[in-house]
């Protein structure tokens, strides 16, 4: 329920937060309307559309007033997303890539929502095949990236959604229908193609009925990480980990499993984990699917 609420209301917050972002990357500068007749300079990269804009104003305003652009201001203002441009430069892992702004400054970013297998100093099962798709999917390409409340990480990275292509069907609400989530934004492709699963971090919750709907879809058609048994390329690729602990189908229900509601993560009962769990810690579910409506994400070690 505090997840819902969190949607529906959170919003706004989340859009002046991101545009508050905006303008610190992007190097502009927020004048104060004291009539000093002071005339921003624009910041570099970011010249190409004002000079149009500025023109269709002067234009409105010669001949609707003050008013009318008022109104087509806030108009634009609803539907458009306050969105970063940047160049992919670097891909870490599935969820994890370094990206150049137009002002110069280089950011590590991680995505938000999603949580792919890791492919770093740790190699987990699918986590080479989860760079890969990453890395074909967006390096040396022009992306956007949405804030949401929370913009940092505490290792300082910058929390993002990557949209490939910007919507252009934006609600009053600053919502995105789910079509154009699953096929303009890279976060929820991860999730479709199943090499990443849904990570639930509040307050960055904006996508987070959407991307449980494009995981249960790619579990329910066990891809990725989803399958019943590893390809033979999630084996022998090199990713260093054996995935002999995926041998049972993942997307049924496999009976009980614990949940730890520190680590917000579910395993089978005889999993090492589970075991380790502290007792103030520990939670009882009916089955993985009753674990996964609760935003728990399964064991990577066991695989529930």
């Amino acid at each position: 329920m505090k997840t819902r609420h969190l949607v529906r209301h959170g919003r706004v917050w989340a859009a002046a937060a991101a545009f508050t972002l905006l303008l610190a990357l992007s190097g502009c500068v927020v004048y104060s309307t004291d009539g000093s007749g002071a005339t921003p300079s624009s910041p570099t990269g970011y010249n190409s559309g004002a000079k149009g804009a500025g023109s269709a104003i002067t234009q409105v305003l010669s001949s609707k007033g003050a008013d009318a652009v008022a109104t087509a201001q806030k108009s634009a203002e609803v539907r458009q997303l306050a969105a970063v441009p940047a160049n992919v430069t670097r891909v870490v892992d599935g969820d994890t890539i370094h990206v150049k702004l137009m002002s110069g400054k280089t950011e590590k970013v991680r995505l938000i929502g999603v949580d792919a297998p890791e492919y770093t100093t740790k190699h987990e099962p699918f986590g080479k095949q989860a760079k890969s798709f990453t890395r074909e999917q967006l390096l040396h390409r022009h992306v956007y990236l949405e804030t949401d409340v929370a913009q940092r990480d505490a290792k300082g990275r910058l929390l993002a959604y990557v949209w490939v292509i910007m919507p252009n069907d934006v609600g009053p609400d600053l919502s995105v229908g789910v079509t154009q989530i699953a096929e303009r934004m890279f976060n929820a492709q991860l999730l479709a193609a199943g090499f990443a699963e849904t990570l639930v971090v509040d307050p960055n919750v904006k996508y987070a009925p959407d991307f449980d709907a494009l995981q249960n879809k790619a579990m329910a058609a066990k891809r990725g990480v989803w399958s019943a048994t590893d390809a033979a390329e999630g084996t022998s690729g090199g990713n260093g980990s054996s995935a002999s602990g995926r041998t049972a189908a993942t997307g049924t229900s496999i009976g009980v499993v614990i949940g730890n509601c520190n680590s917000l993560k579910f395993h089978r009962p005889d999993c090492e984990w589970a075991r380790k769990i502290d007792k103030t810690h520990k939670l009882m579910f009916d089955n993985r699917e009753q674990a996964l409506a609760n935003h728990y994400r399964p064991c990577k070690t066991c695989r529930p």
